[in-house]
């Protein structure tokens, strides 16, 4: 017989378990829900087969660190192939059917997680939050530019009209929506405008892992022999096309000239990183794949962090986790304006630098604790606890 101590949520993406978003989203944003009345699981579909042997390596580290969370794992294909909803469809299916757990809801990650979840209702009588991470429309048409023709031709036969659809279906069937900016919203609203709830909701840190602390800070730039005059900068992030690196090229060739800065790249992608910086002649370029626990370190020991993106839908509407990490542990960042959301909050914490500026100011003391303090309001976790649990309550309300 099944048994329902609290109310159980299920969080289901098809991402398969990486470590980057995964420990920055998924896990902490379960994490933070199971401290309050609710016991989240997590359902994530493995669906590129040549990451299924990472996906299970990354969940038994998890499990070693997280031994309370429940963390489910399926062999699946990729949301590409034709027809492939209907697989994810019966899979999900089978997966409620054989688990020993009621759930009360489900939150849905990304707009295809949304879209099985609905079609499959029929069968589970869940109610669903849809949690929409960004534009999967423009995200499909910038990967398929690097595509065959072939590939483009069936694209746009298939792939994009079945998104447009289901994005119609989910905006005209979910319960609830979470947008991660107003732009997003905005944006999708053209194509309908629900009478659900929907709450703006950006990606959110975890204020006791990224943090500012001068301690900490002096121990790091004594470690790596770094002097109060010198400047650091820090990238943290992948080397996937939208994340724009090709553009950072120019900016790194030009703080790299004054011998007193020094630049961190924090990626898991080491190789790829590498390759851009063989035409750099120095040992001022530190390439490093950090622990997503350490991040905050080399965040501390840095003065300004680097968002730098492409000016397409796709990061227009985003609203990138590392901005939020950068501002809590103080930094300036160097940006250029095309993430309006992270545009717009840098003006008010004042810790915008345009990426074309050859100025850039000594640290500041006052200045890093100030825009700690009003980040906070805004990219703390904390913060959207009240607002989660009124969601989860209206998915559970009769």
């Amino acid at each position: 017989m099944k048994t329902n101590l609290k109310r159980k949520g299920l969080f289901i993406l098809h991402e398969g378990i990486n470590t980057t978003i995964f420990n920055s989203q998924v896990l902490e944003h379960v994490s933070k829900m199971n401290e309050h009345d609710f016991d989240f699981e997590i359902l994530s579909f493995n669906t590129e087969p040549e990451l299924w042997s990472t996906s299970i390596e990354n969940k038994e580290k998890l499990l070693n660190t997280n031994p309370r969370i429940n963390i489910h794992l399926i062999k699946s294909i990729n949301i590409f192939y034709p027809f492939a909803f209907i697989f994810h469809m019966f899979q999900l299916i089978n997966f409620l059917k054989k688990s020993k757990v009621d759930y009360s809801f489900i939150h849905s990650r990304s707009d295809y997680t949304q879209f099985i979840v609905l079609i499959s209702k029929y069968f589970h009588k869940l109610n669903s939050t849809w949690d929409c991470r960004g534009d999967s429309i423009s995200e499909i048409k910038y990967a398929l530019e690097k595509k065959n023709i072939l590939y483009k031709i069936y694209g746009f036969l298939y792939i994009i009209p079945f998104f447009k659809f289901l994005i119609y279906i989910n905006l005209i069937k979910s319960k609830s929506i979470i947008f991660v900016s107003e732009l997003l919203k905005k944006n999708l609203f053209k194509i309908f405008a629900p009478f659900c709830k929907f709450y703006i909701i950006p990606c959110l840190v975890n204020e006791k892992l990224f943090f500012f602390d001068s301690d900490l800070r002096v121990s790091m730039r004594k470690k790596y022999k770094i002097e109060n005059n010198q400047s650091v900068f820090v990238y943290s992030g992948s080397m996937v096309g939208y994340q724009s690196f090709d553009l950072h090229y120019e900016f790194y060739k030009n703080i790299l000239t004054d011998n007193n800065n020094i630049l961190f790249i924090l990626t898991n992608h080491i190789q790829i990183a590498k390759s851009y910086f063989n035409n750099f002649d120095n040992d001022r370029v530190i390439i490093k794949s950090v622990d997503f626990l350490k991040v905050n370190d080399y965040y501390n020991l840095a003065d300004f962090g680097i968002l730098i993106r492409n000016n397409n839908l796709l990061n227009r509407v985003a609203s990138p986790t590392k901005f939020g990490e950068y501002c809590l542990t103080g930094l300036k960042v160097v940006m250029n304006k095309n993430v309006k959301q992270c545009y717009n909050n840098a003006l008010n914490f004042k810790n915008f630098v345009d990426v074309k500026s050859d100025i850039f100011t000594n640290f500041n003391l006052d200045h890093r604790t100030s825009i700690v303090k009003e980040s906070k309001l805004l990219y703390c976790r904390e913060k959207y606890v009240n607002k989660y649990i009124s969601m989860y309550n209206n998915l559970t309300a009769n």
